[in-house]
């Protein structure tokens, strides 16, 4: 069963900086992701330390963080190896520890963002052409 993608519009900007041939490359992670999350070639993998947000690999040098809801994935940013990760770090669960107001914090800050959804070819012509939502 294919996953919904959903995008943060802050996603789509940094995805909309990205070379043309690394732009291609996120086209073919799209696809991947929407029919199998844990696709191996994907490379997913929790962000830890909280195990909230995943990421998964577009090439050597290029990470994606995303989130599952409902059988939807959530993109939440794309860029270098290390700029997705400390991203996941930081927001997935702004600092969850032991006690309840740092989960709820979190869950907040999780559920209040405003997520477009598009369709494959939607996606794929903003990113060629630079637009943004």
């Amino acid at each position: 069963m294919k996953s919904t993608l959903l995008f943060l519009p802050s996603f789509i900007t940094e995805a909309s900086l990205l070379t043309s041939q690394t732009k291609t490359k996120l086209f073919k992670i799209f696809k991947l992701l929407s029919d199998n999350p844990r696709h191996p070639s994907l490379q997913t993998s929790k962000i830890k330390p909280h195990n909230i947000l995943y990421e998964c690999r577009v090439d050597k040098t290029y990470r994606l963080v995303f989130d599952v809801q409902n059988n939807q994935l959530r993109l939440w940013s794309v860029g270098r190896h290390d700029g997705p990760l400390k991203f996941g770090e930081l927001k997935s669960a702004t600092s969850i520890h032991s006690d309840d107001s740092s989960v709820e914090d979190a869950i907040d800050f999780m559920t209040n963002r405003q997520f477009i959804e598009l369709d494959y070819n939607n996606i794929v012509y903003i990113l060629l052409n630079k637009q943004n939502v």
